[in-house]
């Protein structure tokens, strides 16, 4: 991708493969498909985990550098739901926070990280709910 990208831009593309080949008078196709998006995203700074009991109020609070999330987050006992707030720069350098929420039906946390080459790949970590 090239040219002035904003934040958010995707790009997508599909490869569709098939094969067919006759042997001993059968005939046999195979097919393959695979596709990918890339995205444009921001390197995250930061990921703050607040685990939130049934009052709106917070359990506990952990902050993680990027790439140093756990595998696995335990909940507190009181905690009814998670919010995963990722802070990064935005296009003018300001700092923003993305958030999501994850309930007692979900069993993973995702978030991203920047490797060394500038990409950010998905980590995901096991809620084990209390």
């Amino acid at each position: 991708m090239s040219g002035m990208i904003s934040v958010g831009a995707a790009m997508s593309t599909t490869l569709d493969a098939e094969t067919t080949t006759t042997e001993n008078g059968k005939t046999k196709t195979e097919s393959f498909s695979t596709s990918i998006t890339i995205s444009i995203m921001p390197a995250p700074e930061k990921t703050i985990i607040l685990q939130m009991n049934a009052d709106n109020s917070p359990v506990s609070r952990s902050e993680h550098e990027p790439g140093a999330m756990p595998e696995t987050i335990t909940t507190e006992a009181s905690t009814e739901y998670i919010i995963v707030e990722t802070q990064k720069r935005d296009e003018a350098g300001a700092l923003k926070a993305d958030r999501k929420i994850y309930g007692r039906d979900d069993d993973n946390i995702e978030t991203f990280f920047a490797r060394a080459d500038g990409i950010c790949v998905k980590h995901y970590a096991q809620i084990i709910w209390e």
